[in-house]
């Protein structure tokens, strides 16, 4: 183990850890499978997950508001608007970060806005890794119907015609077209996605 013997190795080698942290980004449609590859991810290659929900349910109870789905998007659009995109690595990532100084790999799931996107990238430029999920809308929609009318978590959760009416939805979509990684899922098993996430990511 190697110990500080000077201000200057200290800096060099905390410079060194940060350099080698991976960032990656999932973007993509409702009901794609990005909670299921990103639990592969978590448990089978190492990532730790950032979640603005940690940030947003306690915001959303401390304003009197309920924590539904539905609520933390309101919340979450004003404080883009509030905060010009930054609340989301300002307020989430960055405060994990430095929490977890020595977690290298994480996973963010997931930006809905370019703008979040170009805000990591700027900020740690060449460790982050966007990736947008796709499945076909036919898949999205089975998904998206089965989840609604079987898995209790949700229940009561927006119709999918609206659902993909909703600016943040088209806008979510929209990222295939800048992102550094694209995936149909209908073509891998989520074990082949992860690992090919993971593989990605190591390669930065």
């Amino acid at each position: 183990m190697r110990w500080k013997t000077n201000l200057g190795e200290e800096t060099a080698l905390n410079t060194t850890k940060s350099d080698s942290r991976k960032i990656v980004l999932f973007s993509g449609p409702s009901a794609v499978g990005k909670s299921t590859i990103a639990t592969a991810l978590i448990t089978r290659h190492g990532f730790t997950k950032i979640a603005t929900s940690a940030y947003l349910k306690p915001l959303a109870l401390e304003c009197g508001l309920d924590a539904a789905k539905a609520t933390l998007q309101q919340l979450g659009d004003g404080l883009d608007v509030q905060t010009d995109f930054a609340w989301v690595l300002d307020r989430v990532a960055r405060p994990a970060f430095d929490a977890n100084p020595l977690v290298m790999r994480w996973l963010f799931d997931s930006v809905r806005k370019p703008e979040q996107v170009a805000l990591f990238q700027d900020a740690f430029p060449d460790q982050v890794l966007h990736v947008h999920l796709d499945g076909g809308e036919a898949y999205l929609r089975r998904n998206y119907e089965y989840r609604l009318a079987n898995d209790p978590a949700h229940a009561g959760d927006t119709p999918y015609e609206q659902v993909i009416a909703h600016s943040n939805e088209i806008a979510s979509r929209a990222l295939g077209s800048v992102a550094n990684m694209c995936i149909d899922v209908t073509l891998q098993s989520t074990e082949e996605v992860a690992k090919a996430i993971s593989i990605k990511a190591d390669a930065l």
